[in-house]
This record gives C-alpha cells, structure tokens and sequence, in this order.
C-alpha cells in the first residue's frame, strides 16, 4: 500500500499532462455538481456488470445527498460539452487506454489473490475508475465518495455520514490501491436468524462493502469432520471415507472450488502417542495438528489427481492452533488460524502477554509452512462480554501488521454488529485490512470527529479512558469474569461526568442521537458493574433485578436503533441464554431462592475472603493438609468472587498459575438446623474440586474441562449433612486443582437447607 500512499498525496503532474489533455485544464478542480445543478455523468459500459451497476448506482445516490443533483448514468462515453464524464470500468478503460488497471494486481497473483485492486485517475473533465477484477470498480467508487468526505461506520442511516454542499468538485489525482489482506470480511453472527430481517441484512452488507470488504472470496473452513473421530484419524479406511464423500460432492458440484475439512467444534483429543509427546502450549492437552495435517494431507492426494486446483480449508483452532512439527500442509490447504481462547485484551512483543506473543508465533510457524494462512478472528474478543464496551484498537493496530509482515493472506471475524460494544473497532479493522499502513489515528478522529461534531471531545475521553482500562492492568482471561476486573465501577463511574457534558454539547441532530449511544453504553456498564458487585456481596436478589434492568435497557436500545446493540449476538438469537442477562437474571433469582425462604433457608454464608495457599508440588493431599490443624505454612486472603489469577498468582508476563491450591475458611451453623440436610452451594469452581467439612471427606467433583463445558452459571450443591456438626463452629476445606487457563473459586459459597 505505501504505492497508494505515494500515488495519492501528490498531483503527479508530468503524468496527468502527459494523459489528460487539454494540459492548461488539467489541474483544474474538476465540477460534478454546481449550485445543486448536475455537472457531470456517470458513464457505465453497454453491458455492465454488477459491480459497475453498483459503483454508478452508489455514486448517484450520494452525489444526490450530498447535492439534491440528480447525476445521470449514461452508457455513451464520448465527451459533453461542459459536462465532467465519470467513467467506470470498462467505460473507463475503453476511453483511458493507458489507465492501466494491472498496476493493481500487485505482486503475488495466486488463485488465493483476490485481485481487488483498483486504480482511479481524474484529471480535466474526466474521473476514470476501474478495478483490476470486477470488485475493484466498486472499491474505485467508494474511495471516491470517501475522498469527497463520505463515510460508513456503522450501517444504517446514523452511521453514515454525508457532507452536504450544493457545489461538489474533485481535485485532480491518481491512486493505484491493491489491499493488504486478500480476504477481508466478517460474519455478523445471526445472518438469516429471526432477529435479522431483509433490511438489517442488505444494510450490512452495503456497509461491509462500502468499507470495501471482499464480495465475493470464496472460502470453506467450518466445523465439517462430524463423521471423524480422534482415533480414526490414523486409520486408513477413514481417509479413503472423507476422500469418497469430497469426490461425490464434486461430482454434483463441478464448480465448487473449496472444500472444508474443519474439525467437529471442539477440541480434537488426540493421544500423546499420536502427538508424539507434544502438549498444546494453551492448554495441557497432546497437540493434535500434527495428526490432523497428515490425514488432510492423504484425504487430498486421494482427490487431487481427480479433481485437481480445488482448495481445502481447515481451522487451527483449540487444541490443534500451532503449527505441525513434523509435517508441512498440502499446498492445496489452507490453514484458517483461530484464536478463540487467547487473552483479547493486550498487545503482542509488549512483555506483558505471553498469549499475544505465543499467538504471534503460532502464526509466524504457520506461515512458515504455508504460504496460504487467513485468520479467523473474533469481534469482541470476549465471546462472552456482558454487553459491554470492548475497544480492541489499541491492539489491532500493534497486531495486524505483525500479521501481515508474517504473510497472512486474509482477515476474517466473527463479529456482533453491536456498535455500544465494539464503538470504532470495526471501521478501524476494515481500514487496516485494506491498508495495513493506513493513519489509525487519523481513522479515530474521522471516526469521533464526524460521528459526534460537538460532543467529540468528551466522547472521545470516554472512549479513551476505556480503552486504556481494556489493555493495562492484570487479567489475561477471555470472557465476561474478567470485566468487573477490566473496569473498576468506581472508575467507570466516573466516566459519567463525560457522557453528561457530551449530552449538553450534543445540541442538534443528528449528534444527539448518537450520544444516546454513549448514554445507553455508560448505563448498562453501570448496571452489568452493579450485578457483578452484588453478586460478588452475595445480595443475590438484588443482582437478578439488576440483570432485569439491564433486559429492559436493551430492548428500548433495539427499539431506539437496532445496530447499538444485539445485531448477531453471536450465535445467541435471545436473551434468555444462561449467560445473557435474562440468564443472569434467573441464575441471581435461583440462588436467591436457597437462602430466603422459598426454597431454602440460609444456614450460613460464608466470607468472600477465604484463607489459601498453593500447593504447586500437589504434596498437601499426601501430607494430610485436610485434617484440622495439620495444613501448616503460610497462608494468605483470596477471595472467593474472583479467579485466582486477578489475585496475585499470575506472573508479570499475565502466565496465570496452574495446580492445585487450597481453601480454608470457618463457619458457625447454628443449633435450630439439626436435623435437617444442609447443602454447601456453590456457582462457579474452575478445577478439580476436593472438599472436606470438619476434616471429614465429602465431595470430589471432577475436572469438566474448558470453560464452556463448566458453564457460566451453573449451581452445584453438595450433601454436607453427615459431616456438618450443628450448634458450633465448622471448618470446610477445598481443594481445587486447576489444569489451565483459569483457576480457583470465583462465585460466593454458602451452606443452606433446602425446603422440606
């Protein structure tokens, strides 16, 4: 891109006199439109295509917002006296012979090229535009309504943002522009759900590409192995029944030229002998891309010498993200790295994220082995985010590049359409994958600047503040547990001064309504900030109204504009999910339920500062730490509404610690119980857990695995009856082992008897 960059700050005078005759009016501003009068045309070929269609049809449209002139679309080309030609396409390339759209190819031109270069030229009475490939022309018609102060960022009508004059002229220019990345796109999450009709659809996309996104690259990784399993991936037969299935579909579909043969949506499990002793770096599993790379490596020689230039995507996903060792990728795959349990929050080569950095190196190998790798990322980062803000710019421009400089050929995202979440990351993730050299800071100002007017300078503080909370301080995690840790309530309230002076300086519309986005965000991170904290002080009927008026609060956003909030909410279409608020709500509710009454009574809660100590050689078992007073050592407070790595154990490059710790803590239960069971409650434990009550064993839960596998708020109550001794003081010791990512006790525990 520095080419574009080069190409488009300068006038190049010696080329446009040389081309554009008559010279003397050649650097004259050429006059599309004049006191709302058209002075120009838009010139298609006889027979245009749909991007030329799309190109002039796009051009018309905002030249008339901008203007109230109706600029006609014309298919004869030859020149009207007065009158400036717009030229687009072939109509450009028939009339400017030497525009020389192969400028815009670029370097490398693969079948994994997208081609979606462009190069447009204006000089006297003439604008010529073209791309390289059919898509480019349409890129070409954007960059023009973007440099006559035209944008898009986010969809819809208050996203877009369109100067109005009555007099529109261009500058003459020349620019030659190829992206950075070949795929660049996004799936909104929920594209064809009910929650998504025609108009939310056709809108997106219109945005997407105005933003120039890629049309129409075709690509195939997803979750396709639902017939193959771990074990069967070193059996033969098995290669030769995927082989059978991918020729069939070739049969039907001739012109089909991707085939995915991405794993099930899970981790893979393979066995350390098939990982030949390798464990993922994440997660203490064996690794199992080796494996799966010489199996997708037979299944396409078994197809190639049929069916010969097909393309075959996989995901480097979970468990099987690292490159091979042993094995180099067909040059018919092509790997899709997807980051889905890394820390989202910081940036890579900073020393403050071993993920980032390991990531940073998991792509580097890959691109090693392969000169066809994309990226499959995620927009927000936190899967599970709460609903909240999640500025990611910080990283993104740190990030992409690394990515790019590695040899990444393609961005794609998974992304909410959520502007209350993402505020400018997705138009500043669209300017870097097209120009991975693009002014990221000038973005951010077009972006405040343009959306908000008046309010910008307070706007702009908000977002900053957040911004800066999201990527400095500890935690390293990938979901919503991290964010009352991400965003201090007594920080974020503070923010509220910002909000207020940008309503009282957001004085016309359409400013004020977009403020009301900052107003809308601010309120339901306060009240999210307010559920956790009460959560965390065990006022569990109180945390499940406040998750009540956070459901309320986001249906008069949807009602407000339907891109502030829930627009692909990933692949959640309501918010009854167990980790949305109506799930907060009825999770809050249920525990509240135990200890008031309805369906319990509350025996005693215990404190959320419990006594702890690490166990990191796993000797106080054998030791005998469980009996009273046989644990000694130091013992220090941790907390039992947050996971142990936001408390301390967790290095200053965020490497959380892994193995076993032990909590000890005291409760008096009182007399008038005996007789009746008595449950110790618990709602979110990352590990194995080990319990004894009064040095008595009572409970082993297993360790479930990854996060999703634990859920979110899923309450687990354990018999303690035989061992709890009424009418006196009771010690309960838990051991929790945990294997990765987090660890430890991170909701409130209490002991209550159920209802009889």
């Amino acid at each position: 891109m520095r080419l574009t960059h080069l190409l488009s700050r300068c006038v190049l005078a010696v080329a446009l006199a040389a081309v554009l005759a008559p010279a003397a009016s050649s650097f004259a501003s050429i006059v599309l439109v004049r006191a709302g009068q058209a002075r120009s045309v838009i010139v298609v070929p006889p027979e245009a295509d749909r991007y030329e269609k799309e190109a002039a049809d796009e051009l018309a449209l905002h030249l008339r917002r901008m203007s109230g002139a109706d600029v006609p679309i014309v298919t004869d080309g030859a020149g009207r006296d007065g009158m400036a030609r717009i030229l687009v396409g072939r109509a450009a390339t028939a009339v400017v012979a030497d525009l020389g759209v192969g400028r815009a190819l670029g370097e490398r031109v693969d079948e994994m090229s997208s081609r979606d270069g462009f190069v447009t030229r204006a000089g006297g009475d003439v604008v010529a535009l073209a791309g390289a490939r059919p898509p480019g022309t349409a890129y070409a018609a954007f960059d023009l309504l973007e440099r006559l102060g035209c944008r898009w960022f986010f969809p819809g009508d208050l996203g877009t943002v369109v100067p109005r004059r009555r007099t529109v002229t261009i500058e003459p220019f020349e620019t030659v522009q190829r992206p950075s990345f070949d795929l660049r796109s996004m799936w909104v999450c929920g594209f064809g759900g009910e929650n998504l009709n025609r108009d939310d659809r056709d809108a997106i996309e219109k945005w997407r590409h105005r933003n120039r996104q890629s049309y129409d690259y075709e690509w195939n990784a997803g979750h396709n192995m639902q017939d193959t399993t771990a074990e069967s991936l070193a059996q033969p037969e098995q290669v030769d029944v995927v082989a059978r299935r991918i020729l069939a579909d070739f049969e039907r579909e001739p012109q089909r030229q991707w085939y995915s043969l991405g794993w099930n949506d899970n981790y893979c499990h393979v066995s350390a002998v098939q990982a030949m002793g390798i464990v993922h770096p994440w997660y203490p599993l064996p690794q199992a891309t080796d494996p799966l790379v010489r199996f997708y490596n037979a299944v396409v020689e078994k197809v190639e010498p049929t069916h010969p230039g097909k393309k075959y995507g996989f995901l480097a996903y979970m468990d099987y993200l690292p490159a091979p060792v042993t094995v180099r990728p067909h040059p018919s795959l092509v790997p899709v790295v997807a980051p889905i349990e890394q820390c989202p929050r910081h940036v890579p080569l900073g020393g403050e994220c071993w993920q980032r950095d390991a990531l940073l190196e998991a792509i580097r190998a890959w691109c090693r082995v392969s000169d066809r790798v994309l990226i499959y990322d995620y927009e927000p980062g936190f899967l599970i985010d709460g609903g909240v803000p999640v500025p990611c710019v910080t990283r993104m421009r740190h990030e992409y590049p690394l990515w790019h400089e590695a040899g990444v050929r393609g961005l794609y995202a998974q992304v909410q359409m959520t502007v209350m979440n993402n505020g400018p990351n997705l138009y500043v993730r669209q300017r870097l994958a097209w120009d991975i050299d693009a002014d990221v800071d000038r973005a951010m100002t077009e972006y405040f600047g343009m959306l908000f007017g008046p309010a910008v300078t307070h706007v702009r503080k908000w977002w900053n503040a957040l911004e800066h909370m999201m990527h400095h301080g500890r935690g390293h995690q990938h979901e919503d547990e991290i964010m009352k840790i991400v965003y201090p309530i007594d920080k974020v309230r503070r923010l509220e001064q910002h909000v207020r002076a940008a309503e009282r300086r957001a004085d016309a519309e359409p400013f004020r309504q977009r403020v009301r986005m900052i107003r809308f965000s601010q309120d339901n991170l306060m009240l999210y900030l307010q559920m956790r904290k009460a959560e965390d002080e065990a006022r569990f009927a109180d945390a499940a109204g406040l998750a009540e008026r956070i459901w309320k609060l986001r249906e008069q956003v949807e009602a407000f504009n339907p891109y502030f909030y829930k627009i692909g909410d990933l692949d959640r279409t309501n918010e009854h999910a167990s980790f949305l608020s109506r799930g907060w709500a009825k999770h809050n509710a249920s525990r509240a339920a135990l200890i008031d009454g309805s369906a319990g009574d509350l025996v005693a809660m215990t404190g959320d500062a419990w006594s702890f100590r690490k166990d990191p050689h796993d000797v106080g078992v054998a030791r005998g730490w469980y009996a009273l007073d046989a644990a000694p050592g130091e013992w220090r407070s941790m907390r039992t509404s947050q996971i142990w790595e936001t408390q301390g154990l967790e290095d200053a490059t965020g490497r959380g610690y892994d193995g076993a710790g032990w909590y000890l803590t005291h409760v008096d239960v009182p007399g008038r119980f005996a007789g009746r069971r008595i449950l110790l409650s618990f709602a979110g434990v990352y590990g194995q857990m080990l319990i004894w009550v009064n040095g008595r064993f009572v409970h082993h839960r297993p360790w479930n695995g990854p996060w999703w596998r634990i859920a979110y708020h899923a309450i687990e109550d354990v018999d303690v009856t035989m061992a709890i001794e009424t009418g006196r003081r009771n010690t309960l010791m838990i051991r929790v082992h945990n294997e990765a990512e987090w660890g430890g006790i991170y909701r409130r525990v209490f002991l209550y008897a159920p209802a009889e």
